[in-house]
């Protein structure tokens, strides 16, 4: 599971009943660190990659807690503790009545120029109207709105277009309906979230290129990316390799395995491909990424993406709150890494705040201009 079904619920948690926590009693300060110490010391995948000394970590806070500390520090303490991974699946979660959360990242340009809701529904204005510029149709909807309480999240999951020689589809996220996602409909959601896209690329068959916006793409659940990418490939391939921490050390873990990815049309769309992407595209959509990344119809443009790609594993801790981590490696079918660098680009474009005032998406057009030159 992505990070998305963690982190989301506590943003649009009246969505779902997954989003209740049940607030245990007062735990002791030192037990719940010690706790939260073992848990990332057995199950954290990057302290190598990271460079952190966690050893050390526990030398220095420790003594800096006993059973006056209050939840307020308590929290204070190991959000300073995480923030230095810059690893955006470290979530910590506490319920009321704390209610806090945090959250771990890379820096990102993107939520520098447009760090509002406001300027991001302004963005994303702008997107629509340089598609209306550009000669595209208004935009179609597949699938239903996440929550229109926020501008990430005003979308459906699908979002497409076509001018007369291109396709455009707007890619929100990797999953198709968040309010009845859950374990057991798992595999009803996917099918849904494939067959929408099929049903979009049928409906663009006759484009000569396709522009697929991954830009914000706040991830998902895991088992999609692959299928998503074998609407592009008209052979069984590998997508990627993953494995996961174990005993014996920081550095020690199970074999890699191979995701494959099975071709899903009768005929694959073979045609030009340009992916754009930016620091905000994050884990499964990373995958999805990763996985296109190398396919000779494929150009990425844009910024590096977040670099974010595990799974995440969930811990309870004693006094009830929720210590979320990567424990997974994610690497390319070529065996690299892009955990904490991001997949990079093939032509870099950056959306910044002037984009509003001159009324252009330097990236959309990068990407029509790549079409025009094929």
């Amino acid at each position: 599971m992505k990070s998305i079904l963690s982190s989301l619920l506590l943003i649009v948690g009246s969505l779902s009943p997954l989003s209740t926590f049940a607030q245990k009693g007062k735990s002791d300060p030192v037990e719940v660190f010690d706790r939260f110490w073992q848990t990332m010391d057995r199950h954290y995948a990057f302290f190598e990659l990271k460079q952190i000394d966690w050893e050390a970590v526990r030398q220095t806070y420790r003594p800096k807690i006993d059973a006056r500390t209050t939840d307020e520090e308590l929290f204070e303490l190991l959000s300073e503790i995480l923030a230095p991974f810059r690893d955006a699946h470290l979530k910590l979660k506490a319920p009321a009545p704390l209610q806090r959360t945090f959250s771990g990242g890379q820096p990102s340009l993107f939520e520098s120029e447009f760090s509002t809701d406001s300027l991001k529904r302004a963005y994303f204005e702008l997107v629509e109207n340089s598609l209306a510029t550009l000669g595209f149709d208004s935009l179609r909807q597949a699938g239903p709105i996440l929550s229109a309480r926020n501008a990430i999240y005003d979308h459906a999951p699908f979002e497409y277009s076509r001018s007369e020689r291109v396709g455009y589809v707007k890619v929100s996220w990797f999953f198709y309906d968040f309010q009845n996602l859950g374990l057991f409909s798992r595999g009803r959601d996917r099918r849904n979230f494939l067959a929408a896209f099929g049903a979009i690329l049928d409906e663009l068959s006759t484009v000569d290129a396709l522009i697929i916006d991954l830009r914000n793409n706040i991830g998902g659940v895991s088992g999609y990316p692959e299928r998503l990418a074998a609407n592009f490939s008209d052979r069984k391939q590998i997508g990627e390799y993953t494995c996961r921490r174990k005993k014996g050390g920081h550095e020690a873990f199970t074999r890699r395995k191979p995701t494959w990815m099975q071709p899903r049309r009768k005929e694959a769309f073979l045609r030009p491909v340009i992916l754009l992407v930016n620091d905000q595209t994050v884990s499964a959509c990373e995958e999805f990424v990763m996985m296109m990344k190398g396919l000779p119809q494929v150009t990425i443009l844009g910024t590096p993406t977040q670099g974010a790609l595990s799974d995440i594993y969930e811990k309870e801790l004693p006094n009830g709150w929720t210590l979320g981590l990567s424990n997974m490696r994610f690497y390319s079918r070529d065996l690299i890494c892009y955990e904490n660098v991001g997949i990079p680009v093939d032509l870099r474009v950056e959306n910044r705040l002037l984009d509003l005032e001159t009324g252009v998406d330097p990236v959309l057009s990068a990407a029509m201009k790549a079409i025009a030159e094929q």
